[in-house]
């Protein structure tokens, strides 16, 4: 492998099955060395100074769990600790409301796969969080796609289910969350995560043989539902 050759990549694991994400991160949280883990899915662009805005929070925040370096809407429910500690600590500015740009929400979800029209109901039916702590602030929320951890907090939530290679990826934000840690995100996008996007050209050419089945209701109704489920599921 070119990175190994090179010497960009010190230790490789390779596996002739799928393990599934918990049954890697069971192997690659215990196994990485140092006392931070960078983790991300294939599908991610890192822009500049990611990692020192991760780092950042770190280093300010008390008990953090998790960094994701852009910030998006997530399950309040996943990061209900994080929302109690902001909304009743002294010193913690805590800010609530549309403060995420629009476009910034819209680059990710466009990319998940959601249409203009369910990325717009998404965004006024939901809300963000930021927390300002010592000059530094954060939004509430991360995600297991990608973040950056202190490795003892992840080795503390070890071992991870084994299902599926895509079943249950939740359970690390899950664990984060219920363990007591804190989960934030960077104030600007500074990862992309590239999920199922296409480009503009590439969805206008396919967009006139996808109307004609999308025209069909009852088709069109069975397949809103199932992407309906499956985003509720993953993100």
């Amino acid at each position: 492998m070119k990175g190994k050759s090179s010497g960009w990549i010190q230790y490789l694991f390779l596996s002739e099955k799928n393990l599934g994400k918990g049954g890697a991160w069971n192997l690659i949280f215990s196994a990485a060395p140092g006392e931070i883990i960078a983790y991300s899915d294939s599908d991610v662009i890192f822009l500049e100074g990611w990692l020192e805005r991760s780092l950042e929070i770190l280093e300010i925040f008390p008990k953090v769990g998790m960094v994701t370096a852009r910030p998006f809407r997530t399950p309040p429910t996943l990061a209900s600790h994080t929302i109690a500690w902001g909304d009743r600590t002294e010193g913690v500015s805590f800010s609530r409301g549309q403060l995420i740009p629009r476009e910034v929400l819209a680059e990710m979800d466009l990319g998940l796969g959601q249409s203009e029209e369910e990325v717009g109901r998404r965004y006024e039916r939901s809300e963000d969080i930021l927390l300002t702590l010592a000059g530094v602030s954060a939004f509430v929320g991360a995600s297991h796609w990608q973040f950056t951890a202190p490795k003892e907090v992840l080795k503390n939530l070890l071992p991870f289910q084994v299902e599926a290679p895509m079943g249950n990826v939740r359970q690390l934000d899950r664990a984060v969350n219920e363990a007591g840690y804190l989960r934030l995100m960077v104030t600007d996008p500074l990862v992309k995560h590239v999920g199922n996007c296409v480009t503009g050209q590439e969805r206008r050419r396919s967009e006139t043989g996808r109307r004609r089945l999308r025209d069909l209701p009852l088709l069109r109704r069975s397949l809103l539902y199932v992407h309906d489920r499956i985003f509720r599921l993953y993100h």
